[in-house]
């Protein structure tokens, strides 16, 4: 079977394996406290921002996934990903012709490196982009993010974005634009 075509698009969607026709649960919100907010600050606004889990915890999130790519831990990024989309992660592996193919992310993601590891040049493909995955930005809009990350694929720096929302008090990965 011939994966090169598909690849470099399933790779760079593996790290959110989400779509953008899908509509998203409703996000939840970590428990607080209602206390009335004071004069908004620099200092104020960077404590509510991490309060709710700000920019260094959506970092230290997209790290973790990535790691866990690397290493084919399935059950660690799968705890990275919003329940969504394991849905499109079925049809990411329905591209690539693999039939039976499990209905939970931590299979799926094993039937999917299981045939991309087979590749020698996919295989290579993916352990680039896990190995360069960098964050550059990210914005914190209430409880959604956008993720501005690169990774070198075939010896060229790509730029991807992606979005992450907060479920029961964590940060999720969702798609990929």
């Amino acid at each position: 079977m011939k994966l090169m075509p598909l690849v470099v698009v399933l790779c760079l969607a593996l790290f959110a394996c989400g779509g953008e026709d899908e509509p998203a649960a409703e996000p939840q919100r970590p428990a607080s406290t209602t206390t009335p907010a004071p004069e908004a600050t620099e200092s104020t606004a960077s404590d509510d921002t991490n309060s709710a889990g700000g920019e260094e915890e959506v970092r230290e999130m997209f790290t973790d996934y990535t790691k866990a790519l690397g290493d084919r831990d399935w059950e660690e990024a799968c705890e990275h990903l919003a329940p969504e989309t394991t849905d499109k992660l079925k049809a990411n592996i329905a591209q690539l012709g693999l039939t039976d193919a499990p209905d939970d992310c931590v299979g799926l993601m094993g039937a999917l490196y299981a045939q991309i590891d087979k590749d020698p040049t996919a295989k290579k493909t993916i352990d680039d982009i896990t190995q360069t995955a960098k964050v550059s930005e990210v914005k914190i809009d209430g409880d959604t993010a956008t993720v501005s990350w690169s990774a070198q694929v075939n010896g060229t720096d790509t730029p991807v974005t992606q979005t992450a929302r907060i479920i029961d008090g964590e940060w999720k990965l969702i798609d990929v634009n």
